[in-house]
């Protein structure tokens, strides 16, 4: 199945994926009220945190994301 924005079956490349998690920091902030967790699925098409297309699961790019969404949450919000 292709990705009907890009129309290939990559997945985005870190920049793209740094780039959302700050975007989503403030909306996450934001509705930390009604919120215990957030799943930090940004790794791969479908956000399954394996195979990735563009090198986001090599060892050096997952603890790269991983902060970037620790940075992101609310110290109230754990990440799944």
């Amino acid at each position: 199945m292709s990705d009907s924005v890009s129309g290939s079956d990559a997945d985005a490349p870190i920049s793209v994926v740094l780039g959302r998690i700050k975007q989503l920091g403030p909306v996450i902030a934001e509705n930390a009220d009604t919120n215990v967790a957030m799943q930090g699925g940004f790794i791969e098409k479908w956000g399954e945190f394996h195979l990735s297309t563009n090198g986001l699961t090599a060892p050096e790019n997952e603890p790269v994301i991983r902060d970037a969404i620790h940075a992101a949450l609310p110290t109230s919000l754990a990440l799944q």
